[in-house]
């Protein structure tokens, strides 16, 4: 089901996923579960064969990939294809070179779970492998900007020359694709000249996720379950067993028609104004100021939307000021409703190793000619709905069964995707925390150009403040028009908090996917937020006194808990009308 499907009459919706869910069941059983099948066995046959040959004639020095998510990062093109995570963190400085190595050597890549930060991505018989890098040596991973003991780099030198520099691919196949730069002397806009750790990782090695581990293991003296999380990641969900089976074996039956829909894809189509041609090359870079954290919750607690609508919000009164400032040259792109694709993480997360547990999922913003008040209430209706899609999950099993295939399909299939617009938030950790004693006053991150993605959006709660961190490709977007939106972020949240104020009583009190307010005992979250989270769907139940509290089922989701009374009550309202 699509955006669309909000405007449907909630009888018509429920028959109409009844017909759906039909269709897709008699398509499975007829013929993609039969072909599936015997796809899935052949090229698990192969890849048995490939991995007893590689122990066989190569020992221990390569892999076959086991982690699928992440092989679909990691099949190169003969292009640079410039898939590289950046997080950049202002810290206490000078900073030693050597302490620093010292403690990457013992906490990081001395750590079991990140054993992969030693292996190269290589493609070998037809599959993604990783190579042990036989002369591995920290001093080629940690390694200081040229010419930033010696001058100052400015706040606009980082954006403008030094991050997208720092995003294209690392030059050869000899070492594993990441490091650390380092800026000795980082002079922002406000403020005194500070140090500069920019974490430099291709997305092959790990996901947002796994990146805030290798923050924990980089920064924290103590154990990593008093780290303060915004959300730990790696708690174990509270899920009823009946719930998840229920939704479970209904994905597996919407599965089939799902995936004749992704195949049946176009390779090349625009799907905004934001759609390039390519990721590949020079990028910009921005950012918004480091908002405080009280603006939004002071928005959501007005409101009683959720946080997550709350930065949809933002972003969507932003989208619709950039579209009047600058309208899109083709005609054929909608100006009120702008498709964007929203990063949802898979909880509970591994905490043995590093990889990429995550899923993109297709929802739009509302960019249509309506109040504050009123975006709020449709980006978190809209949110809510979505965390009620199964495609959730239907996407991770895709994307899972795409990365155990040959690298060559891999490859095609990724060229396919059709992400134009990319919002991912990244709540990292509730105060500030110290990079091997050194005091960092911001952490900033930008997701890679993936694709056909003209322009990713990162929000990232750091402490007590908020930032959206965005890179545009300069196709779809100039250096004037990016510092517009950014500043139009900027201005969003504060008109947002004086609408708000206004406001008699709250607009929705639906809870998303995304967040869970603190209820006493040891939730493993904190505040207003739930991070990227694809199986804790909660209930809202009113209590006796009708307030609205969250209880710990699992939701029934696409409409199966309630399309019987759907049906019955729309019934009841057609005859009225």
């Amino acid at each position: 089901m699509g955006p669309n499907d909000s405007v449907l009459h909630p009888a018509l919706r429920s028959i109409l996923f009844g017909i759906e869910l039909f269709i897709s069941v008699t398509i499975g059983i007829t013929i993609v579960f039969p072909v599936l099948f015997v796809v899935l066995s052949i090229n698990e046959f192969l890849r048995l064969l490939i991995r007893i040959g590689l122990w066989l004639f190569y020992g221990d020095y390569y892999e076959l990939c086991t982690e699928p998510i992440s092989s679909n990062y990691a099949v190169l093109p003969k292009e640079d294809n410039c898939r590289t995570i950046l997080y950049a963190s202002e810290v206490e400085g000078p900073l030693d070179i050597q302490e620093i190595r010292q403690h990457y050597q013992k906490h990081v890549v001395g750590n079991k779970i990140f054993r992969n930060l030693k292996y190269i991505w290589e493609n070998k018989w037809l599959f993604m492998c990783l190579k042990k890098c036989e002369n591995f040596d920290i001093s080629n991973h940690v390694r200081i900007y040229p010419g930033s003991e010696d001058r100052v780099i400015t706040e606009k030198e980082l954006l403008q020359e030094v991050l997208p520099e720092l995003r294209l691919d690392m030059p050869g196949q000899d070492k594993p694709q990441w490091e650390e730069v380092i800026i000795q002397k980082y002079k922002p806009v406000s403020g005194d000249v500070k140090a500069m750790r920019i974490l430099r990782m291709h997305h092959s090695y790990m996901d947002g996720t796994s990146t805030l581990l290798h923050f924990v293991a980089n920064t924290w003296s103590g154990e990593p379950e008093t780290f303060p999380y915004v959300i730990n990641p790696c708690k174990p969900l509270k899920i009823s067993n009946a719930f998840m089976f229920i939704y479970k074996l209904t994905c597996v039956a919407l599965f089939p028609l799902f995936l004749i829909k992704r195949l049946a894809q176009p390779p090349i189509f625009k799907t905004s104004r934001f759609s390039a041609d390519t990721s590949r090359g020079k990028a910009l870079f921005s950012w918004t100021k480091p908002m405080p954290i009280n603006e939004f919750r002071h928005i959501k607690d007005k409101s009683g939307v959720s946080m997550s609508g709350v930065l949809a919000a933002v972003l969507a009164g932003a989208m619709r000021n950039f579209e009047l400032k600058y309208p899109a040259e083709n005609k054929k792109f909608s100006t009120e409703r702008h498709p964007f694709w929203i990063v949802a993480g898979i909880f509970p997360f591994p905490s043995d190793r590093l990889c990429n547990d995550h899923v993109v999922i297709e929802t739009y913003l509302d960019t249509s000619d309506i109040s504050g008040c009123e975006r709020l209430s449709e980006m978190n209706d809209e949110l809510s709905r979505m965390s009620k899609n199964p495609a959730v999950t239907i996407n991770f099993w895709f994307a899972s069964l795409m990365g155990r295939g040959p690298s060559i399909i891999v490859n095609l299939l990724v060229s396919w995707i059709q992400c134009s617009t990319v919002l991912s938030n990244v709540p990292l950790c509730t105060r500030r925390i110290k990079f091997g004693g050194k005091e960092c006053y911001g952490l900033n991150g930008w997701v890679p150009l993936m694709a056909k993605a003209g322009l990713c959006i990162t929000t990232v709660r750091y402490g007590e403040h908020m930032r959206y961190c965005l890179q545009a490709h300069p196709s779809v977007v100039t250096e004037e028009q990016l510092a517009y939106l950014v500043n139009q972020i900027e201005d969003q949240v504060d008109e947002l908090g004086l609408e708000v104020s206004t406001l008699q009583r709250k607009i929705s009190t639906d809870i998303t996917l995304f967040e869970c307010e603190k209820k006493g005992g040891d939730s493993g979250v904190e505040d207003d937020f739930r991070n990227e989270d694809e199986f804790n769907k909660l209930n809202n139940n009113n209590d006796s006194n009708g307030k609205v509290t969250i209880s710990n089922k699992y939701s029934l989701l696409f409409k199966l808990k309630d399309s019987i009374e759907q049906i019955r009550d729309g019934i009841k309202k057609i005859k009225e009308e």
